[in-house]
């Protein structure tokens, strides 16, 4: 399950070393650990509890960055009309 999460983070658009930094380990380690056939139960929670963290961050940040081009679009089809 680590592996797996880390590998969703990256492949949601978190860069490996923001990840690296919320998690509070150097970037090197975390690479280990992304390919680690077992890891820490300390690892694991870490990864586990960061994960839920950084990808309900990034869901908030998606759905503000569409709900602003939204009104954009909208303040640009009432001012043409």
């Amino acid at each position: 399950g680590t592996r797996r999460r880390l590998q969703a983070l990256v492949a949601i658009g978190w860069p490996f070393s923001h990840i690296a930094r919320h998690i509070g380990m150097h970037q090197r380690p975390l690479a280990e650990l992304a390919r680690a056939q077992n890891v820490t139960r300390r690892a694991a929670s870490t990864t586990e509890a960061n994960h839920e963290a950084l990808a309900s961050d990034l869901v908030k940040q998606n759905r503000s960055k569409t709900e602003a081009e939204t009104e954009t679009e909208t303040e640009v089809k009432e001012k043409n009309s």
